[in-house]
């Protein structure tokens, strides 16, 4: 695999006193994790509390908060707190479990789009806004794209044995509401979609899902199979494997046509 960014060994520098700290559980956490290794250590070890993290908004802007403090010109290499703050980001995104490991793509395909991705993860970092997604939607997002442009730049296929897509689409974060407009526009046109129903809920259509999905995709940026689920009264894995398996296939070959 790619070398990938590593985690600090010394002790980091204290937290820049002009950003507030606005304490709440997972503030004092993070706070403690940037001034004490051994705090560190301890919330590296759980993933449901790194996942926790990465999804609150207000422990989000902290961090990036504190990165930002600390940074200085975008154009100068940052010095070692600012560093530091990205490691612990970037550690946290691993310890979370959440960054998308392929599913079924060629391995060499993933491998160099992953590396890349981390490439443009740490150039672009300053232009990242925590209100808008967390840190590992925004790796995700970019990492699917990514893949796309390696397997065209190799004239390569994307997947090695299983066809369909295990993951909804993603549009490129500059252009995400015109892309989501548009894939609505085409999912709501598309007459086969309305056709292609769950055999056990045959009231639920994939033209269905996809607006729901596409909907909240447009506002959050990201979303949960349970959440959508309660929507419908659906168990989550069964949606999600109707999903997979008949609504991005079709959504998929539309696409491409």
């Amino acid at each position: 695999m790619a070398n990938q960014p590593d985690a600090p060994q010394n002790a980091p520098q204290h937290a820049p006193q002009n950003v507030p700290k606005n304490h709440t559980p997972l503030i004092d956490l993070l706070d403690s994790a940037l001034n004490s290794p051994p705090a560190r250590r301890r919330l590296l070890q759980q993933p449901k509390i790194a996942r926790a993290i990465l999804k609150d908004i207000s422990a989000r802007q902290w961090l990036f908060a504190q990165w930002r403090a600390l940074r200085g010109p975008i154009h100068t290499l940052p010095p070692d707190g600012a560093i530091q703050v990205l490691n612990l980001i970037v550690a946290l995104m691993k310890c979370s479990q959440s960054l998308w490991r392929g599913g079924a793509l060629l391995p060499d395909i993933y491998e160099e789009a992953y590396a890349k991705t981390w490439a443009w993860f740490m150039d672009q970092f300053h232009t990242y806004d925590p209100q808008k997604a967390s840190f590992t939607t925004w790796f995700n997002y970019k990492l699917r794209w990514m893949i796309v442009e390696v397997s065209r730049q190799r004239q390569m296929p994307l997947l090695s044995t299983d066809k369909r897509w295990s993951e909804p689409p993603a549009p490129t974060p500059d252009q995400w509401q015109e892309t989501v407009d548009e894939w609505l526009a085409l999912v709501q046109d598309n007459q086969q979609l309305m056709t292609c129903r769950m055999r056990e809920h045959p009231q639920m259509n994939c033209q269905a899902l996809l607006i729901e999905i596409l909907m909240v995709m447009k506002e959050m940026r990201e979303f949960d199979w349970a959440a959508i689920a309660r929507v419908y009264d659906l168990q989550p894995d069964v949606l999600e494997r109707f999903c997979k398996r008949r609504c991005f296939t079709h959504f998929k070959a539309f696409m491409a046509d």
